[in-house]
């Protein structure tokens, strides 16, 4: 026999999709340089200085987006998919 499919809560869906989010937000800050990240996220910056040499990336923030977002997912799972 099938089980029946689960539905997916309002609150589920936001939860995943913040998730998915902060995942991308996280990808970009591990892997863009200050100059390169879009202006919307903190830390972007808009005008570099010519012929400076930007070495470092904001791995905190990346780390801290994919926690956040492991937090989400986890959420999503209590919230719908866990057994009662």
């Amino acid at each position: 026999m099938c089980r029946p499919m689960r539905r997916i809560s309002p609150i589920g869906w936001a939860l995943i999709a913040i998730g998915v989010v902060l995942v991308v937000i996280g990808i970009l800050y591990m892997t863009q340089l200050p100059p390169d990240l879009p202006g919307f996220l903190p830390g972007a910056l808009a005008h570099p200085k010519p012929h400076h040499v930007y070495k470092h990336k904001f791995t905190k923030r990346g780390i801290a987006a994919f926690i956040v977002a492991a937090v989400a997912f986890i959420g999503a799972y209590y919230k719908d998919f866990r057994s009662a």
